[in-house]
């Protein structure tokens, strides 16, 4: 996939780093092609720039839920008087942290990565785009 192929370049390239794409063409395309054939390539990378805002958005709100998840199943086993039985209190209370743990991990690293893709893709939405015949 031409996508897939110039993204992997980019990414291989500095952030300061503006890239840019050379097409080359056997034959000499028109003006009007050209822009066509831009605007596909900025199109598409503002699409994938949209997307993964909207996936952050998602990932935000399962993010909070799963926070408070652990924050009530740590505050229900330290709720001890109420939960006569210790196995219980232990498993709500590692459930808890399990689920603090998943939305500190996701913090630091999954959400670092999926900015950094980001900040490729909006790159790329405006990439200079080279015609070479």
């Amino acid at each position: 996939d031409l996508a897939k192929y110039i993204f992997n370049h980019a990414m291989a390239m500095p952030i300061i780093q503006n890239p840019e794409i050379n097409v080359k063409s056997n034959e000499e395309l028109s003006d009007e092609e050209k822009d066509k054939l831009s605007d596909m390539i900025h199109r598409h990378f503002g699409l994938e720039v949209q997307k993964s805002i909207i996936m952050s958005t998602y990932k935000r709100n399962y993010q909070i839920l799963l926070f408070l998840i652990g924050l009530f199943l740590i505050t229900l086993s330290n709720l001890g008087f109420i939960l006569k039985m210790s196995t219980i209190h232990e498993l709500f209370l590692i459930f808890g942290w399990v689920a603090v743990w998943e939305l500190i991990y996701d913090g630091l690293f999954t959400n670092y990565k999926a900015k950094i893709k980001r900040k490729r893709y909006k790159k790329l939405s405006n990439v200079k785009i080279n015609y070479i015949k």
